[in-house]
């Protein structure tokens, strides 16, 4: 198979990946196991023999990364110091990114995954990693078609639908970076737009929370819900953000909808959820199959 992708220098960024070909929307770029893990129960100590063990390679691999002790990485406590020792004390951003991503999963405590330590952060990605527990690697796919010569970028964040303000400090805290991706700068009609709608919305879940008409409430509730995750989706549609997080949205609209006999557009929005899942995590992934 032909290699999809390349690790080359990103405009003020250091390295990233970058789109060789043409990558369709649902394509898995790559999928990757760890360099260096810690599995549950594993000292944090333990690390340092992992290092050590290392061929030639991987041991370039691991020095070629750096390190950045943000918020993120001191929660690691000794893991952290370990790592850092293996990799001579250097900074980066990507380690912190990829041993936290990797923590979620049953198979590893924390894991580096050194290539996917090179794909940068945007808040309006084109990519998503998820860990896939039957082959044991962490899997990057297109979440939307991406064409050759793009950087190839994932949500460092979770995507909660946070104000650029929030999402600014948290990037700065926990990975040591300022992000200026076109979500971030408020100084075009693009990032103003996407501002003022992430506004709109996070006061109309504010409304929907706050607002309890004694008469017929719980009716009442699941309409203004609906309208709410309706503007939700209204609002990642026109900023192209989609991924799993998006996906739970359409899954908890059509159950709200399917509570109201509203059948049709419940099932409409439960194949779009499943269509993105598919998108994010491939058609072999088991979170995938059991969905269908």
């Amino acid at each position: 198979a032909r290699m999809l992708y390349e690790v080359r220098v990103a405009a003020n960024k250091g390295l990233g990946l970058f789109a060789k070909l043409p990558i369709p929307r649902g394509t898995r770029i790559l999928a990757e196991k760890p360099l260096v893990a810690l599995r549950s129960g594993q000292r944090p100590s333990d690390i340092l023999g992992y290092a050590k063990k290392l061929d030639e390679k991987s041991r370039e691999q691991l020095l070629g990364l750096s390190w950045h002790p943000g918020s993120g990485i001191k929660r690691l406590g000794r893991w952290s110091e370990a790592l850092g020792w293996a990799v001579r004390n250097r900074r980066t951003k990507a380690i912190d990114a990829t041993m936290k991503a990797a923590s979620s999963s049953a198979a590893y405590e924390l894991a580096l995954f050194p290539v996917i330590a090179r794909i940068n952060h945007s808040c309006l990605p084109n990519a998503q990693a998820n860990y896939h527990p039957l082959h044991r690697t962490f899997n990057v796919h297109a979440t939307r078609d991406i064409p050759a010569g793009e950087e190839v970028s994932i949500n460092y964040l979770p995507e909660v639908g946070q104000l650029q303000g929030q999402r600014v400090a948290k990037l700065e805290e926990g990975y040591g970076f300022t992000c200026n991706c076109p979500a971030c700068d408020l100084s075009t009609n693009a990032g103003k737009e996407g501002e003022q709608s992430r506004k709109e919305t996070r006061d109309s879940m504010k409304e929907t929370r706050a607002d309890m008409p004694a008469r017929e409430r719980q009716e009442w509730l699941r309409e203004r819900e609906i309208e709410a995750l309706n503007l939700m989706l209204d609002m990642y549609r026109r900023e192209d953000i989609v991924g799993r997080e998006v996906a739970s949205i359409y899954y908890h609209l059509a159950r709200l909808q399917s509570s109201g006999d509203a059948f049709d557009d419940a099932l409409t929005n439960a194949r779009v959820g499943l269509r993105l899942e598919e998108d994010c995590l491939g058609a072999d992934h088991p979170e995938y199959l059991v969905a269908l």
